[in-house]
């Protein structure tokens, strides 16, 4: 049987401290408080976009790696998963994304890096 990344990756996201599902522009993102920290690819094609905190070229020298459509210019790369190997990748990539914001305690640590990313805050007050 072929692995859901699309529901694992669902349940991963979800299970941060503070995290929540949303669905602006269509999409499936987690977000902690306003700030998006994880945007998920289609069911059919399953990917994660996410901003690594460390190693970001070295990340996109891997084939299943690539500069994210859209916020790549605020450090964002998309990761494809086809494997256990990307997978793996992903779940560190996401708790890396997550942490920049919430810090290691779900407190505002990182949140003052991200301020300046104007696309990454959803209409939803």
């Amino acid at each position: 049987m072929e692995a859901d990344w699309f529901e694992r990756l669902r349940e991963y996201c979800g299970a941060r401290p503070g995290a929540w599902e949303d669905h602006p522009w269509g999409e499936t993102v987690y977000k902690w408080k306003k700030k998006v920290f994880a945007f998920l690819g289609p069911r059919d094609a399953p990917s994660v976009t996410v901003r690594p905190t460390e190693n970001r070229e070295a990340l996109l020298s891997l084939p299943f790696v690539r500069v994210a459509p859209y916020v790549g210019r605020y450090g964002w790369v998309t990761v494809e998963i086809a494997d256990e190997a990307a997978w793996e990748l992903a779940r560190e990539l996401v708790d890396q994304s997550y942490r920049r914001l919430a810090g290691s305690g779900g407190g505002r640590a990182g949140a003052r890096e991200q301020q300046d990313d104007p696309e990454l805050v959803s209409g939803q007050e």
